[in-house]
Parts: structure tokens; sequence; C-alpha cells
């Protein structure tokens, strides 16, 4: 099930920013364009309150696949909200019960899609809501509300979650959330994520073996080559975190910065899982993570697909009634070469 879904991702048209902003928006119903100077950002509503692209001095940024945008299911995006863990016997990405094998993994309807209501919005803000149920692998059920809202700055755009628990008190036993931001970008073979950290042990691994060369340190930053190629994705602990990274890409002979990630560092001790299968700790999971798209069995892609900068929030056990938020934040820098690391 998992191969054919990552083959329709693959073979169904999508976005790479060639068409514009405006193009989509006139595609997409019911989209929402937010401006503010030269930045301009398009929000799906209907589509789980997701931000598509954005568009500044010229540059597109974002990856979407159209055809499950136009389905409601699912689409990537600059901005887009799951749920966590995607690992472990407490994740959401499996039915209740269904054996814990690669081909068993699916996003769940209520987190994929579904329309969300437009309770505020302005010129440079947009704020949505809505109320979700989803079971996690042992059948827990959650009931929440989702409050989503995307703001825009001179430089870039901040998405903030709010989650409020609606039903059962959550418990550490049946399975906790976390929630999710992933940010869906064209893959190029001179992508590289850049982001500090002090040992390469430290960075975690999933999907390997990587390419020759794919992950490599030097003077206590890591790089991660992000192709849209090559299935592989690597993370970092809470501990690790020093809640920002940069994007570099190699144009006409340059090295430049294309844009900057921001996010919450928290003070929770638990966090998602991402490997497969039960773990015997299964909240000592990740706060950052970087995901290069590709196919299962490493066949060669046609073209680039995606890469995906993705965060974390950390698990509470939540009463009735309380919340958790989480925010990423993205800066778009198209051209910069000499910017200070971490500004």
């Amino acid at each position: 099930m998992m191969k054919l879904l990552l083959m329709w991702v693959l073979l169904s048209p999508a976005l790479v920013c060639g068409m514009g902003i405006t193009a989509l928006s006139e595609e997409i119903k019911g989209g929402v364009l937010l401006e503010k100077g030269d930045l301009r950002v398009l929000v799906s509503p209907r589509n789980q309150g997701r931000v598509l692209v954005a568009e500044k001095e010229g540059e597109c940024f974002g990856w979407v696949n159209l055809e499950a945008l136009k389905n409601g299911r699912g689409g990537g995006g600059l901005d887009r909200f799951w749920f966590g863990p995607d690992g472990s016997q407490f994740t959401v990405f499996f039915r209740p019960g269904a054996p814990l094998e690669e081909g068993n993994w699916r996003v769940p309807d209520e987190v994929a899609g579904g329309e969300m209501t437009v309770t505020k919005r302005g010129e440079e803000f947009l704020e949505m809501e809505r109320d979700i149920e989803v079971k996690n692998h042992l059948g827990t059920e959650f009931r929440v509300r989702l409050l989503r809202t995307v703001s825009l700055s001179n430089r870039g755009l901040k998405v903030t979650n709010v989650v409020t628990n609606l039903g059962e008190d959550w418990s550490e036993e049946r399975g906790l959330l976390a929630i999710w931001n992933l940010a869906s970008l064209q893959g190029r073979e001179t992508t590289r994520v850049i982001f500090p950290v002090q040992e390469v042990e430290k960075v975690q691994r999933y999907f390997e073996p990587f390419r020759e060369g794919q992950l490599h340190l030097k003077n206590g930053r890591a790089s991660f080559r992000c192709s849209g190629n090559w299935r592989s994705k690597i993370g970092l602990k809470r501990e690790d975190c020093a809640g920002f990274l940069s994007v570099r890409e190699e144009r006409d002979s340059s090295d430049l910065v294309i844009l900057t990630m921001r996010y919450a560092v928290g003070t929770g001790q638990r966090y998602p899982h991402a490997e497969r299968g039960p773990q015997k700790r299964p909240y000592a999971g990740d706060l950052m993570n970087v995901y290069n798209h590709g196919t299962l069995d490493r066949s060669p892609l046609a073209e680039a697909a995606f890469y995906e900068l993705e965060s974390a929030s950390a698990m509470p056990e939540l009463r009735q009634g309380e919340s958790f938020s989480h925010w990423q934040e993205l800066d778009f820098l198209p051209g910069e070469e000499d910017r200070p690391f971490g500004e």
C-alpha cells in the first residue's frame, strides 16, 4: 500500500512553482492570498489550512501536488499540520491493530485533509479552526480542536498551531500526540540543509543507506544534501536543537542562502518517535527532522521531487480542556551569500 501511495505521489501532476502563485490561486478553490510588501503567500483553508506556496522578490517557494490538492487529500505545501508520532506503538499512521510494517503505513483521512473554518482574517494574517478526531495504533481516541494561525513578517511567515483536548484525559500509557509542522520544498542536487550540531553521532539517521557525502559535519555544522530523489531522513533530539537551520543552493557558481527556518524548542521531555514498530522508549524521539523524498526500493526517479523541513512539539499529558502549541517560522532570503549563520 505504501509503495502504491508513493508511486501515486510521484506520478501525479505536481507544481514546483513553475506556474506561479497567481495561476495556482485560480486552480485552488477557496484559496486565500496574504500579502505584505513584496511577499505573497497562498493558504488553502479547504485543504487542512495548509500554506501552499510563497513568492518573494520574484522567487517562488514550496512544493505541492496539484492533483492531490484538487481532491482535497494531501498535497504537500510550504507548511502543513500533522499529528505525531509517525513511529512507535503510539503511531497515528497505522490503523488500530494493523501490523506495524511499512506496507501498512498511511496518512489518516482526518489528518490528510479536511476543511478549516476561517475565524479571523486580515491582509497579513489568517486564523482558522477545526475539530478533529483521530485514533492511534492502540485504539486510543483523541478529540481535539485545532486553532491554526498564519502570519506574515517582512521576510517570511510564521505558522502557530494550538491544540485543545476536547475528550478524555490523555495518559502516557495509552499514547500522546505531538503537533507536527512540515514544509515541502523542491529538491535539487545542490540543495543542502545546514544546522549546528557538535557531533555527527548526535544526528539520528532513518531509511539508510545514505548516498555518499549526503551527510557530513564541519566546524560544528552538519550539512544534509536534499536532492529530492533519494529516500532518507535525519533528526535531532531536543537537547541537540538550536532552534534554527538554513537552506543553501549553488546558483550561477555562487553558494546562496535561500531560506532559514526557526522553530519552537520547549522544555518538554516527550517527543515523537520516527522508528517503525514498538519502541522501548517511545517518547525518546526527535524535535527536528529533515526528510529527503524518494522511492522505497531506491529506484531512480524521472525527476527530482521534494524534501521537507519538519519540527514537532513535546507530547504532554493533557486533561480535558487543556491546550498546547507549537510554531514554525520560515524566512525567505533569495540570493544572500554571506548571511551570518542563525540570523
